[in-house]
């Protein structure tokens, strides 16, 4: 062992050819293994966010969708209620009184399709037609008409609350 001029002993290491090779080898698969470990964190760190932004997203969707129905639904059962509650006004109104209610219930009747599921469209599609025919012969108002306005409302209702339902089950599903 050699002295330094301090007095302190000074350690020399020799590696023969082998002996570096291996430490080299064992640095390497070290840090080709410490990236992989931390390259895979940052998958599984970026791939939980992403995730969560996606179900946040499928959410908003739903969300937009059933808001959607619900103002064009209220908005169209609201106008067939209008038309549809003063019977007297049916049965003695012209074609100039009744244009505008049965136009506001035909347009969002038929605006409500897009949004509603088969059943709903069909039932809104009846309820428009019924609508016009009161309105295009007012004196003449067919019990028929009023009938299946009367009892597509009743339809309306309970096909309604499932459609709604539906929006809860998409919800769920939203992952």
């Amino acid at each position: 062992m050699a002295r330094s001029n301090s007095g302190k002993k000074e350690v020399k290491a020799k590696l023969s050819g082998g002996g570096a090779l291996m430490v080299a080898l064992i640095a390497a698969l070290g840090g080709t293994a410490g990236s992989w470990l931390s390259g895979k964190q940052l998958v599984e760190s970026a791939r939980i966010p992403a995730q969560i932004s996606a179900r946040t997203t499928c959410i908003a969707k739903v969300d937009s969708s059933e808001s959607n129905f619900k103002d064009k639904s209220s908005q169209f059962i609201t106008s067939v209620a209008t038309f549809r509650s003063d019977l007297v006004l049916m049965n003695s109104a012209n074609k100039n009184m009744l244009r505008d209610p049965a136009i506001t219930v035909s347009q969002n009747g038929y605006g409500l399709i897009p949004y509603a599921s088969p059943e709903l469209a069909s039932l809104s599609k009846s309820i428009s037609n019924s609508v016009r025919s009161i309105a295009e012969n007012p004196g003449y108002a067919s019990s028929k008409d009023i009938k299946n306005i009367d009892s597509s409302l009743d339809e309306w209702l309970p096909a309604s609350s499932g459609f709604l339902k539906m929006f809860d089950k998409k919800r769920a599903d939203c992952k």
